[in-house]
């Protein structure tokens, strides 16, 4: 009869080892899956650091080349203009005497004001050289808010919006 309860004991013993065994080859293989996993996400979370380094990179270069086309464009609106009375650059905004841009003792905008406009416009688009022995050709979409200050009327300012300034000629 002990001879009987130890066969018994070992045969759960040998069970319950089977059991473990397979419980162990089973974790195993979990924990191989879940690392295959982690080294996965691991693989896509580099591959898309690298592509936004990348893509960061790309735009800090086409930042820096539209803020040289910007300084460009504004150095050669200052000699385009030279000492055209009334008017001057100052950084990136182009500063009227309020004579020039309003009859005396008048809010609205007179004929000859926006004639003066105009030609900032023209020589923006042409005088500025953007394509014509200027500083190099505008780049295929460049939009450039040109602020407009009147000297003696305080900051008021009105946005002239000039996009793509490449000329047609």
């Amino acid at each position: 009869d002990l001879q009987g309860l130890l066969d018994a004991s070992e045969a759960r013993d040998a069970d319950a080892q089977v059991q473990i065994e397979a419980l162990g080859t089973r974790l195993n293989a979990a924990l191989a899956q879940a690392a295959a996993e982690q080294r996965r996400r691991a693989d896509l979370e580099e591959a898309e650091r690298r592509r936004l380094e990348e893509e960061t990179r790309r735009l800090a270069e086409e930042a820096q080349r539209l803020e040289s086309y910007r300084s460009d464009f504004f150095g050669r609106m200052r000699e385009v203009l030279g000492d055209q009375e009334g008017v001057q650059i100052v950084g990136d905004r182009f500063v009227f005497s309020s004579e020039v841009l309003f009859d005396s003792g008048s809010a609205e905008l007179s004929f000859q004001g926006a004639s003066e406009i105009a030609k900032i416009g023209a020589a923006a688009l042409l005088g500025g050289g953007l394509g014509k022995g200027g500083v190099e050709p505008c780049p295929e979409r460049f939009d450039l808010d040109l602020g407009i200050r009147v000297a003696g009327l305080g900051r008021i300012e009105q946005p002239l919006k000039i996009a793509k300034l490449r000329p047609q000629i």
